[in-house]
C-alpha cells in the first residue's frame, strides 16, 4: 500500500489535499471573475439595446452572455461540490 506524503509541520494534512485545495481556489477565483465580467457585459449590452430600440444583434449578444454565465456558474458549482465530496 502506498504511503501518503505529509506536509511539513502538518502531520494530519496530506500534500494532495492541500495542493488540490489551492488549485481549486485558483480555478474558482478565475471563473468567478469571468462570471462577473460576463454579467457586466450583459448589463451594458442590455442598456445599449434599450437605447437603440432592441436590435436583433443586441438580443443575440444578451442570449450568448446569458449562456456563458450559466456555463461558468455550472463550472463553479460542480467544482465546489467535487471538493466537498473528497
Amino acid at each position: 500500500m502506498a504511503e501518503k506524503r505529509m506536509a511539513p509541520g502538518k502531520a494530519d494534512v496530506p500534500y494532495d489535499i492541500r495542493e488540490r485545495s489551492f488549485l481549486f481556489g485558483v480555478r474558482v477565483i478565475k471563473w468567478t471573475t469571468s462570471r462577473k465580467e460576463a454579467r457586466e457585459s450583459r448589463f451594458w449590452v442590455r442598456t445599449i439595446c434599450a437605447a437603440n430600440n432592441d436590435s436583433p444583434e443586441g438580443q443575440a449578444l444578451v442570449q450568448e452572455s446569458t449562456e456563458l454565465i450559466n456555463i461558468l456558474s455550472t463550472l463553479i458549482k460542480k467544482n465546489k461540490d467535487s471538493l466537498k465530496s473528497d
